[in-house]
């Protein structure tokens, strides 16, 4: 585990160099962030957990969202069905075609709210979503004090070719891709746990670009 500042002197140990300027690490942290978020719908990266009332047809969205992954009604029974998301101007028209009410099978997303079609005046539901969130990054950082290996990794193999050292920027980017590959291992048992063991293995091509 290790601070955003921490990060930073570990960067510049690794390559020898104390001369890189806090800017000049922070670019290439924040690159190294935004690479690495950018791999796959990481499970840290997902939120869950949003209520509705009964007769609930929007619900604002978290402050954090950046795209959803899929949302959950959940009934009175504890019955449990993805909704299919489609857009807003689709959503209306199932709405005036069952009367504004019954058992909610779709969601929009528009003006920073979820639209839910169609409203539901008979249950009691639940929604659970499932989002991609903005990963902020400074001291309390998520991966700064979980994965900090992977961003130092990073930053020092990119840090390695800014600075034309070809030895570093391969020697770190192995030992990057090391450390993610354990990474993916990792988040892919805990989505097994939360998911039942229904995870899609990463494909061919996937494998190569994490690899670039």
């Amino acid at each position: 585990m290790a601070t955003w500042a921490e990060c930073r002197t570990e960067v510049k140990n690794h390559l020898w160099r104390q001369d890189l300027s806090d800017d000049l690490l922070d670019r290439h942290l924040t690159q190294a962030v935004k690479y690495i978020c950018s791999k796959r719908d990481w499970e840290w990266l997902e939120g869950t957990k949003v209520s509705a009332a009964t007769t609930a047809s929007k619900i604002a969205l978290p402050a954090d969202y950046k795209a959803p992954i899929r949302l959950i009604s959940v009934d009175a029974s504890g019955f449990r069905r993805e909704l299919k998301l489609r857009p807003l101007s689709i959503l209306r028209t199932i709405w005036e075609a069952t009367n504004d009410s019954g058992t909610p099978v779709d969601y929009a997303i528009s003006d920073n709210q979820i639209f839910i079609g169609p409203t539901t005046l008979i249950d009691d539901y639940t929604y659970e979503l499932h989002y991609r969130k903005f990963l902020a990054t400074g001291e309390d950082n998520w991966l700064t004090e979980n994965l900090d290996l992977l961003l130092i990794y990073r930053a020092a193999s990119t840090l390695g070719a800014r600075i034309k050292s070809e030895s570093d920027a391969m020697l770190f980017g192995a030992l990057f891709r090391d450390e993610m590959t354990a990474a993916e291992d990792e988040d892919d048992d805990k989505k097994s746990d939360i998911d039942g063991g229904c995870i899609e293995p990463d494909s061919d091509a996937e494998i190569l670009s994490s690899m670039m």
